[in-house]
């Protein structure tokens, strides 16, 4: 709505960009019609939105099979922080990025540079943070009982701090 309407103050009929869009195509400078080029944007975000599940739509989540996820390997010195509690990791961390390119963002077991496994994460080439740890067991299912399990331990833990339910039970 903001948009549309900073576009018609532009007087450029309800598109958020202007009239003529400047794009470089090859390495030249042209213009596109900013109707075409808000037709395509549409169309390319639109083709890549994920479902959301619900039982009686056609998307499913995959069931996570603990033994089969991929593993996420890091670098010499890399596990010192996880091994005290840290549950980032960072993408200059990883050892093999290459392997689980293809499947990103997906469920990884994280996997030392000595072999010993430190827990199971949720991996993301394409962020600042790498992986997240959700838990320092490996082979456990993550699924929605996983994560109902961590908010009813959310919720005890805080009630005995706090009288009245004023607190943030999830956090980020």
């Amino acid at each position: 709505r903001v948009a549309t309407h900073a576009a018609r103050r532009r007087g450029t009929g309800g598109c958020p960009f202007p009239r003529y869009f400047p794009i470089s195509l090859f390495g030249a400078r042209t213009s596109v019609p900013s109707a075409a080029l808000l037709r395509a944007h549409v169309r390319l975000v639109g083709s890549r939105q994920r479902g959301i599940w619900t039982p009686a739509g056609g998307y499913r989540p995959r069931r996570d099979d603990p033994h089969k996820r991929p593993s996420l390997e890091l670098r010499e010195g890399a596990e010192g922080r996880l091994r005290r509690g840290h549950p980032w990791v960072y993408p200059r961390e990883v050892r093999n990025p290459e392997a689980l390119a293809q499947l990103s963002p997906c469920l990884v077991n994280v996997i030392a540079a000595d072999g010993d496994v430190l827990g199971v994460a949720l991996y993301n080439r394409h962020s600042t943070i790498a992986a997240r740890v959700l838990s320092e067991h490996a082979f456990i299912q993550i699924d929605a009982t996983f994560f109902a399990d961590r908010l009813r331990r959310c919720l005890a833990y805080r009630e005995d701090f706090f009288p009245e339910p004023f607190y943030r039970l999830v956090h980020g």
